[in-house]
């Protein structure tokens, strides 16, 4: 889920600037927020098509909100690299800041930007929408900065992802239906799948954690319990899916479940694997309520492997289980 830990160099450039800038947001992060938001959409467009149909198309306020929640998450994922970039260095991943592309006080300036364009347009998306974008927005700087700095908390930092989760899910849900407490109920498979995966990659980052003193699950629990934790959370989404119902969730999540088992008997070179595919096979069974979708993932896809081929000389995103 992050840039592969391998050794790249780049400089700072003003033609690069502006895709730098995009990229600090990390849109390779938007393809669990969009499909777990899409799938909160579609899982109410199901409720109302129970048969997939190929003829639906997203509504104005579900685009406004899609594009809210990218430029809210963007900032909160820049507020957590300008707090986290020492132990990126060391890690050597997330590149923008470590090598100095984008200066810190630059990045702070355009996380505040977003933040307050998201803000804006959750004026006009309704109160509902709004309310859930200020909770979210002053978790996610709760949770990388200090007094609270939630994510060297390992039960806090799994109750960030959990309420990340089933915020991505409600957003999208509300572009459709008001606010109820089945929309809560609906919501919690996708809010235990974001806890689990959090888990699970905590194990890919424990070396460089460990040595920068963050208390991740991994490094506080130790990597095989962290793993057993993350798979049986992820297991629990699909059992709690299962009562609910939410068959878009279901049919994303029977398919890769074998793998995620897997993870248990391989260990942590083979974690990255599922958690993509996961994502891939949720991105595929929202597109088949709204096909549009799968041309906003191929288009994400490949332009982030244009900017980090001809920026960095990677080959990033990808769908290997290693990285």
């Amino acid at each position: 889920m992050n840039t592969p830990n391998v050794s790249v160099s780049a400089e700072r450039s003003r033609s690069w600037f502006a895709a730098d800038l995009v990229a600090l947001m990390r849109p390779s992060q938007f393809f669990p927020i969009w499909a777990t938001l899409a799938a909160g959409y579609g899982s109410m467009l199901a409720s109302q098509t129970p048969v997939p149909s190929f003829t639906h198309f997203f509504n104005q306020t579900f685009w406004l909100t899609l594009l809210a929640v990218s430029m809210g998450s963007g900032a909160v994922f820049i507020y957590n690299q300008v707090a986290d970039a020492t132990t990126d260095r060391m890690n050597n991943k997330l590149l923008i800041i470590p090598m100095g592309l984008v200066k810190p006080s630059e990045a702070i300036l355009w996380g505040h930007l977003l933040g307050a364009a998201t803000l804006a347009t959750g004026v006009f998306l309704g109160k509902s929408i709004l309310t859930l974008f200020l909770i979210c927005g002053l978790i996610g700087v709760a949770y990388s900065f200090p007094p609270a700095r939630w994510k060297d908390q390992p039960v806090m930092a799994l109750l960030v992802h959990v309420i990340g989760g089933g915020a991505c899910f409600m957003s999208g849900a509300l572009a459709l239906v008001p606010f109820s407490q089945d929309l809560l109920i609906q919501a919690v498979p996708y809010a235990l799948a974001w806890a689990g995966v959090y888990t699970l990659v905590s194990v890919a980052d424990s070396a460089g954690d460990r040595e920068t003193g963050k208390r991740s699950p991994a490094v506080a629990w130790g990597e095989k319990p962290a793993l057993h934790v993350g798979v049986w959370l992820i297991v629990s989404a699909g059992v709690v899916a299962a009562f609910v119902p939410s068959v878009p969730f279901l049919l994303a999540f029977l398919p890769v479940l074998p793998f995620y088992l897997l993870i248990l008997k391989k260990g942590r070179l083979y974690l990255f694997g599922p958690v993509k595919w996961s994502f891939l096979t949720l991105g595929l069974v929202v597109a088949l309520w709204i096909p549009v979708f799968a041309l906003l993932l191929v288009v994400n896809g490949l332009l982030l492997k244009l900017y980090y081929h001809y920026r960095f000389g990677l080959n990033y995103p990808n769908l290997e289980a290693g990285n």
